[in-house]
C-alpha cells in the first residue's frame, strides 16, 4: 500500500534536498505503535507484505519477543556506550526490555535491534530538520542494509522501485547506500 499522496509529496521534496533518485519510494506501514518494526519487516521478510494485518501484528509481537529474549547482559553491553548510559538513567536492560516488548521503540535502542537482525538500517529523519541516521552509528560491510523513512512519530519502508518489482534490501555497492554511509550522522 503506497502512503497518502502529502506523504508521497513530502518525500519527494525530501529526495531532492538528500539526492534520491527518483526510482525510490516509500511503502506505508500500519500506524500503530509498531511502526518501526512493520516497516523493517517489510524491508527484509519476503513473507510479511503477503498477509493479512492480523498475521502482520503477530509477527511484530513475536519479533519483539525474540529481540527481547536475546538481551542478555552480554548482548547489552554490545550497545555503543553513549547508548548504555542513556538507557542506565531510564533502568538498563529491564526497560530495554519493556521497550522492546510493548513500548514504541527509541531511536537510540535501533542500533541493538540492527545488530541481532544482522541489517544495517539507514534512517531517513524528518521533523523540523533533514537528516540521516545509520543505527548504532557503525556500518557492517558484511550486512545488508534497509532504508527507514522516519517523520515525525511514524516510519515507512523505503523502496527501490524496479520495473516489475519492488526492492527493499541492498548491497554494499548500492549507490543510495554508499550515498547515505556519508550522509549519516
Amino acid at each position: 500500500m503506497i502512503c497518502n499522496y502529502f506523504t508521497i509529496r513530502e518525500f519527494n521534496e525530501i529526495k531532492k534536498l538528500v539526492y534520491i533518485p527518483d526510482t525510490f519510494g516509500i511503502i506505508s506501514v500500519p500506524g500503530d505503535g509498531d511502526c518501526f518494526f512493520h516497516s523493517l519487516l517489510y524491508s527484509f521478510s519476503s513473507t510479511y507484505s503477503d498477509v493479512t494485518i492480523t498475521e502482520k501484528r503477530d509477527i511484530v509481537r513475536n519479533l519483539r519477543s525474540y529481540l527481547a529474549d536475546k538481551l542478555t547482559e552480554e548482548s547489552y553491553k554490545k550497545i555503543d556506550e553513549n547508548t548504555r548510559t542513556a538507557l542506565e538513567d531510564e533502568g538498563g536492560i529491564k526497560y530495554l526490555k519493556d521497550m522492546l516488548l510493548k513500548k514504541t521503540i527509541e531511536i537510540s535502542v535501533i542500533g541493538f535491534i540492527a545488530d541481532i537482525v544482522g541489517l544495517n538500517i539507514f534512517i531517513i529523519h524528518y521533523d523540523k530538520n533533514i537528516y540521516v541516521t545509520l543505527a548504532g552509528g557503525r556500518y557492517n560491510s558484511d550486512y545488508k542494509s534497509v532504508i527507514i523513512y522516519h517523520t515525525y512519530n511514524h516510519y515507512e519502508s523505503v523502496v527501490k522501485i524496479l520495473d516489475d518489482k519492488i526492492q527493499s534490501v541492498f548491497d554494499d555497492n548500492d549507490e543510495l547506500v554508499n550515498a547515505l554511509r556519508y550522509k549519516a550522522v
